[in-house]
């Protein structure tokens, strides 16, 4: 008898989880950052070039840097770039993926920050505010050019 139990419970737990299958709520799920750009090719002979070594170290255009400097290597680089500035990401594989995170967040801070200073300046309005066709321009004037290379 209790073994019919348990096969009709089995049975009806099956039959409810078909007709009425679970959906995921997406607004909660982790996702990656949007490529921009993702089908134009970069001149990288110019690129800002971020290195990290097996020792988790990171050099910026063959030059040791930490966090803090990055940041100003960041800045400078794409404000004097602008709309041709391209940062290339190499990782030896025994670095801390912590670190690469951390490189990441510090570039797109600093572009959107760059980015937040020019709509200031220009528009005189918040980011969120920006038409369509005015958030284009922005974002064509400092764009997310970051490749990864392996």
């Amino acid at each position: 008898m209790k073994n019919y139990i348990l096969l009709f419970l089995l049975i009806n737990t099956l039959l409810c989880s078909c007709q009425n299958p679970l959906k995921p709520d997406t607004k909660f799920l982790p996702q990656l950052p949007q490529k921009e750009n993702s089908n134009q090719q970069y001149d990288v002979s110019k690129a800002l070039k971020i290195y990290v070594n097996k020792n988790s170290k990171l050099s910026v255009n063959e030059k040791q840097q930490s966090f803090e400097e990055l940041k100003k290597s960041v800045r400078k680089y794409v404000t004097e770039n602008k709309s041709e500035s391209v940062i290339t990401i190499s990782n030896h594989p025994a670095a801390d993926y912590e670190t690469y995170v951390t490189i990441q967040n510090i570039l797109r801070e600093e572009i959107n920050s760059l980015r937040t200073k020019y709509v200031q300046e220009k528009y005189e309005i918040p980011l969120d505010k920006l038409t369509p066709e005015q958030l284009e321009e922005v974002k064509l004037m400092y764009p997310i050019n970051i490749i990864d290379l392996e």
